[in-house]
C-alpha cells in the first residue's frame, strides 16, 4: 500500500513538469515562426549552395516592408546577382546588377552605385572585354571621387593600370599607377601605396628594368604590407619577385619566391593564389628539367581548379601542361594550344554576350524601339496581304465578266 501511494505521488509530481516542457516547446516554435525578410537573408548568407541562397534571397525580397527602402532592395539584388553568377546564369545576374545600380542612382547613393559598377567592370575584366571594363571602371571612378572616397578611387585606378599592363600599354599603366599612389597617399592608405609599387614593378619587368622592379618590391612594397598587416599583399610581392627572377633565368631565386607565394596562399586559404603559384613554380621546374616535379605541381593545380569550377584557371593549367609536354617531346599527350585558346575565347564571348543582352533589355527606350519596329513590320505585312487579296478579287471579277 505505501508503494502504491509513493507511485501516485510521483505521477502527480511529474505532470506539472510535462506541462512546463510543452509550454517551452510552444514558445520555441512560436519564435521560429517569425520569419521576416532579415530571417531569410540570414539563412541565405549561411546557405552552402548558391541555388538555395538565391531562393532565400527571393523570399526575403517578397517579404519587403515599408521600412525597407530602395537601398535595401538594391543590396539584396546584388546578393542575388552573386548567387546567379555562381550558378552560371550571367544574363539574369547582370540584370540584377543593372536593377541595383538604377535603384542606388535613384536614391542618390553614389558610393553603392559605384561599387555595383565596379562589380560589372570586374566581370568584363575577367572575360577580357577591355573596353567595357574600362568604361564601367571610369564611371565608378567619377562617382567615388565626387563623394571623396579616395581609397576606392585609388583601387579603381589600380584596376585600370592592370588592364593597361595586360594590353601592353605601359605608358598608360604608369599614369594610372602614379595617380593611384597619389590618392592612396592622400588617404594614408599604406596597403594602397604598396599595391601601386607591386604593379609598377610588373611594368618595369615588362620593360626589362629588373633591378628597379626588384627594389620597388623589396624596399617599398613589402615593408608597407608588413606595416599595414595586409598578409595577402605578400603573395603578390613573392609572385612579382618570382617573375622578375624567372625572366632573368635566375631559377633558384625564382623557385624560392614562388614557393613563398604558395606557402602564404595556403596559410590564407587563397585557392586562386595556390593554383597560380603552382603553375608558376611548375614553369620554373620545366626550365631546370625537373619534369616530374613540374607535373606534380600541375596535377595539384588542375585538381584545385576543377574543384573551384573556374574555366579560366582550368585552361591556364592545361596551357602549362602543354609547355611541359612540349619540353619532354610528349606531343601525343598535349592538348592543342590553339583549341584551348579558342575554347577560352568562346567562353569569354558567351559570358559577355549574356551580359550585353541583359544590358539591352534594361534600357526601355531600346526595347520600345524594337517593339515599334516589329509593329511597323507587322503593319506593312498586313497592308501587303490586303492589297494582294484585293488584286486577286479584282482579277477574278474581270475573268468572270469576260466569260459571260
Amino acid at each position: 500500500m505505501p508503494l502504491a501511494i509513493h507511485f501516485i505521488f510521483l505521477i502527480l509530481c511529474c505532470q506539472p513538469v510535462q506541462a512546463q516542457e510543452k509550454g517551452f516547446d510552444t514558445k520555441k516554435v512560436t519564435a521560429e515562426e517569425i520569419k521576416d525578410s532579415p530571417y531569410f537573408i540570414l539563412l541565405a548568407k549561411r546557405a552552402q549552395m548558391p541555388a538555395q541562397s538565391l531562393e532565400l534571397f527571393r523570399q526575403a525580397l517578397s517579404l519587403r516592408t515599408v521600412t525597407q527602402d530602395d537601398n535595401w532592395v538594391a543590396a539584396l539584388r546584388v546578393n542575388m546577382a552573386t548567387a546567379l553568377f555562381s550558378l552560371g546564369n550571367t544574363k539574369q545576374a547582370f540584370s540584377e546588377l543593372l536593377t541595383a545600380e538604377k535603384l542606388y542612382k535613384s536614391t542618390g547613393n553614389k558610393i553603392a552605385q559605384g561599387e555595383v559598377l565596379i562589380i560589372m567592370a570586374r566581370f568584363y575584366t575577367r572575360n577580357k572585354v577591355w573596353p567595357e571594363a574600362q568604361k564601367y571602371y571610369k564611371q565608378a571612378l567619377a562617382l567615388e571621387e565626387s563623394v571623396g572616397e579616395m581609397r576606392i578611387a585609388a583601387n579603381i585606378m589600380l584596376r585600370l593600370a592592370e588592364i593597361a599592363i595586360e594590353k601592353n600599354e605601359l605608358k598608360n599603366a604608369v599614369h594610372y599607377l602614379s595617380y593611384s599612389k597619389k590618392l592612396s597617399e592622400t588617404s594614408d592608405d599604406k596597403t594602397g601605396i604598396a599595391n601601386s609599387y607591386v604593379r609598377l614593378a610588373e611594368v618595369f619587368r615588362n620593360q626589362k628594368k629588373y633591378s628597379i622592379g626588384e627594389r620597388l618590391i623589396i624596399k617599398s612594397a613589402l615593408p608597407l604590407y608588413r606595416s599595414s598587416g595586409y598578409k595577402a599583399g605578400r603573395i603578390d610581392c613573392f609572385d612579382g619577385l618570382g617573375k622578375i627572377y624567372h625572366s632573368q633565368k635566375r631559377y633558384s631565386e625564382a623557385k624560392w619566391f614562388f614557393i613563398q607565394a604558395n606557402t602564404q596562399a595556403r596559410a590564407l586559404n587563397d585557392q586562386e593564389g595556390i593554383i597560380i603559384s603552382l603553375i608558376n613554380l611548375g614553369g620554373v621546374k620545366i626550365d631546370i628539367g625537373d619534369y616530374n616535379l613540374a607535373k606534380r605541381d600541375f596535377k595539384e593545380a588542375e585538381a584545385l581548379a576543377q574543384k573551384k569550377g573556374d574555366l579560366v584557371l582550368i585552361v591556364g593549367v592545361k596551357q602549362a601542361y602543354a609547355e611541359l609536354y612540349k619540353a619532354t617531346g610528349q606531343y601525343q599527350d598535349m592538348e592543342d594550344p590553339v583549341l584551348l585558346k579558342n575554347s577560352l575565347e568562346k567562353y569569354y564571348y558567351s559570358q559577355a554576350e549574356s551580359a550585353n543582352v541583359a544590358r539591352y533589355y534594361s534600357e526601355p527606350s531600346k526595347v520600345l524601339k524594337a517593339k515599334a519596329v516589329v509593329s511597323n513590320e507587322n503593319s506593312y505585312i498586313s497592308i501587303k496581304i490586303i492589297v494582294s487579296t484585293l488584286i486577286v478579287l479584282f482579277c477574278i471579277f474581270l475573268i468572270t465578266k469576260w466569260i459571260k
